[in-house]
This record gives C-alpha cells, sequence and structure tokens, in this order.
C-alpha cells in the first residue's frame, strides 16, 4: 500500500529499525509481518530484488512479496502479509529448526533509500501458536 502507516498497537511484537527478532521452539509461529518504509529522499525508489529476508539459525529465505511477479520492494509504503502463506520452502524450513530447543529467528527488511528507522512488527496468531513456545528475549541469557 502506498504511504506510511503506524503498526497496529495489536501487533505483539515491534521495532524501529530494519529487523526484528524473537525465539521460538518446536515449530516454525504462524504469524503476519507489518512494516512501513520510509524516504531517505524525496525521490520515489523501486529497488529491484530488495526483499525480506528471514534467517532462522543463520540460515536465510528470501520472502516474496508477489507470487509471480519480479520482487519489488519500494519507499514510503507499507506492506502487511500472512508469512505462511509466503514460505515457498516452509517444510524445507522445518528441517533447520531445534526440536524441542529455542531457535533464533530474524527477520531483516532492508532497503537502500530507507532510512534506519523503518517500523516493523509481528503479530502471531494465538489460535494457532502455543504463545508459550515464542518469546521476544533470548531465553538462555540470565537475568
Amino acid at each position: 500500500m502506498p504511504g506510511f502507516a503506524r503498526i497496529p498497537e495489536w501487533f505483539d511484537h515491534q521495532n524501529m529499525g530494519q529487523t526484528i527478532s524473537f525465539w521460538f521452539r518446536n515449530k516454525i509461529p504462524s504469524m503476519s509481518l507489518f512494516f512501513s518504509t520510509k524516504l531517505v529522499s524525496n525521490d520515489f525508489v523501486f529497488a529491484m530484488d530488495q526483499i525480506p529476508t528471514l534467517i532462522i539459525n543463520d540460515y536465510g529465505y528470501g520472502l516474496k512479496l508477489f507470487i509471480d511477479m519480479i520482487d519489488i520492494m519500494s519507499t514510503h509504503h507499507t506492506y502487511l502479509y500472512d508469512m505462511y502463506l509466503k514460505w515457498e520452502a516452509f517444510y524445507s524450513m522445518n528441517n533447520i529448526i531445534l526440536k524441542n530447543d529455542w531457535n533464533h529467528a530474524e527477520i531483516i527488511c532492508k532497503h537502500p533509500m530507507v532510512e534506519p528507522l523503518t517500523e516493523i512488527g509481528i503479530h502471531f496468531f494465538k489460535q494457532k501458536n502455543n504463545m508459550q513456545d515464542i518469546q521476544f528475549t533470548n531465553p538462555y541469557e540470565k537475568y
């Protein structure tokens, strides 16, 4: 959607910047991703092959924004989509997760013409996830 929008308050995890991360165990959670990009300059810029990337336990996978089209991430736009539908390699990604242990996931939305204060948020579908298997801080760090 053209234009910059704020992350809805009901999103579970929010961050200012081009990345957001969380920890999960047992299975990749069902969730939606929201991010808004701002312009560095007044020029409207398309960036070919600048797509969000999901990294799980150091394995990366590009998240397609569109199906059967050239992937373009535009500045000064807002994106909202169901992550499960975008993971074409969902089942192969399940092979890289640690069963019965915590996995680190990071989503990166970088764009050469976007200022670093891009807003990014994740909403986890409560009816499809065990929320005890999702954390927003490192479960291995001692307090």
